[in-house]
């Protein structure tokens, strides 16, 4: 068995890994260091997917975070297409799936997240898609060629008049980002899109009904097809989905199928170890787990967010790269370094923005202010624990100072109690609903 050792052994080759190892290089130049990912590629923007890849605005090339040269210049042994299979925490060891053991000074779990799967009948026929990887987002792109191709009507003759193509159907099942996401990406590359989900609306994970609606209505007047409150029953076909059918005994024909329903956390390294973990790996606001000397960061971590004094699964692009750049300076020697931020996303729906800060989890109440005369959604809605405790604020306003404003506002946990009308009220400038702090104009 071929054995080596190193400082650092940071195993995923995603945003975290890819950040933690940055950070490192920035404190210790030359500590060895080893980064393991599972995908055959070099880490890249994997928000790229869903929009600039899919629409052919980027290429391969433009998605890498580094060129293979600056991995060799910073002195990162970088092995792609490798797998952990074991992990010994009493040895400090990693068995990878070539037969390896790697011992290291310090580890850094950054496995990511899959996606999870739709365990229906019918969901392994082989045109049900999943988006998470740029290997998967090569094979929806040739799928989507494929469906316009054989949508194509013959060729005109004297019999036979020229007519139309049909474009394809896609079924896309899921209504939260993702879902959302491809939705708009899928109608511009001219496919017919049906979006399904057993939720009452989309994005219900951090909206009440009224913006809600509202982005219904606005993703019907971009052409996409809502199927909501509808859980699904199977798909069938000859050979591949062809038809989806709900629990109501409605149907629909589709071309292809693509699932977005959520993520599940890889943790199956902790297999028979004492790291702690729930639904992903539990580490304190260093993203240290309790175990000494290993770390987690990224998706398939469970981070303990002051903020709200509780573990959080930040599975967002600027999460993990926070996380990860977190922990490779804990693993340098940093003892000072932890998580103090307002976690925030931002995602692009056609030509509408929207970006969610704090944690949706924690809301029993909502408060929206909306601006109805606008032409696309328009609102910031407010959403309170049960003390009356500011936890999340969700915004189509993409302004710089307007987003600065609610992250510091959130960051005081500021209470809403008394101020439920002004704060539904879009013609009260918010600086005069909080007048202690210095905002700009709302």
């Amino acid at each position: 068995m071929k054995k080596s050792h190193y400082q650092y052994l940071l195993i995923g080759a995603g945003p975290a890994a890819n950040s933690a190892a940055t950070t490192i290089r920035s404190l210790d130049p030359a500590g060895p260091l080893l980064l393991v990912g599972q995908e055959i590629n070099r880490p890249y923007h994997r928000p790229h997917l869903t929009r600039d890849y899919l629409l052919g605005h980027k290429r391969h090339q433009d998605l890498f975070l580094h060129d293979p040269s600056w991995y060799q210049s910073h002195r990162i042994d970088l092995r792609t297409h490798r797998r952990a299979a074991h992990l010994d925490t009493s040895r400090h060891s990693v068995t990878l799936d070539d037969g390896e053991e790697v011992s290291f000074d310090s580890l850094l779990l950054a496995t990511g997240a899959a996606p999870r799967p739709l365990t229906i009948p019918g969901s392994t026929l082989p045109n049900v898609f999943y988006l998470r990887t740029l290997e998967q987002a090569d094979r929806l792109r040739h799928a989507i060629d494929h469906a316009h191709k054989q949508n194509l009507p013959p060729k005109p003759t004297d019999r036979v008049p020229w007519v139309s193509p049909r474009p394809p159907k896609v079924a896309i099942i899921g209504s939260g980002l993702l879902g959302l996401e491809l939705s708009s990406t899928l109608t511009h590359l001219g496919l017919q899109v049906h979006l399904f989900s057993r939720d009452e609306y989309p994005l219900s994970k951090y909206l009440s009904d009224l913006p809600a609606r509202s982005l219904s209505r606005y993703l019907e007047s971009q052409s996409v097809s809502l199927h909501l409150n509808s859980p699904l029953q199977s798909l069938t076909g000859d050979g591949r989905a062809q038809r989806l059918t709900l629990s109501t005994g409605d149907s629909f024909p589709c071309d292809l199928v693509i699932v977005a329903i959520g993520i599940s956390p890889h943790k199956e390294l902790l297999r028979n170890t004492p790291l702690r973990a729930e639904r992903a790996i539990l580490t304190d606001d260093h993203c240290r787990t309790n175990l000494p000397s290993i770390y987690a960061a990224g998706d398939c971590a469970a981070l303990f967010d002051p903020l709200f004094s509780k573990h959080r699964i930040l599975d967002h692009w600027n999460s993990a790269l926070s996380t990860g750049s977190i922990a490779g300076a804990n693993m340098a020697g940093s003892t000072s370094t932890s998580y103090n931020e307002v976690s925030s996303f931002s995602t692009t729906i056609f030509n509408l923005t929207i970006t969610s800060f704090g944690e949706p989890r924690l809301a029993t109440r909502r408060l929206t202010r909306t601006h109805p005369d606008s032409s696309i959604p328009s609102f910031t809605e407010f959403s309170s624990d049960p003390t009356g405790r500011l936890v999340q604020i969700t915004t189509t306003d993409s302004t710089p100072t307007t987003h600065t404003f609610l992250s510091t506002l959130l960051s005081t946990r500021q209470s809403l109690q008394g101020q439920e009308e002004h704060l539904k009220d879009p013609t009260i400038p918010l600086n005069q609903i909080f007048p202690l702090y210095d905002l700009p104009h709302q």
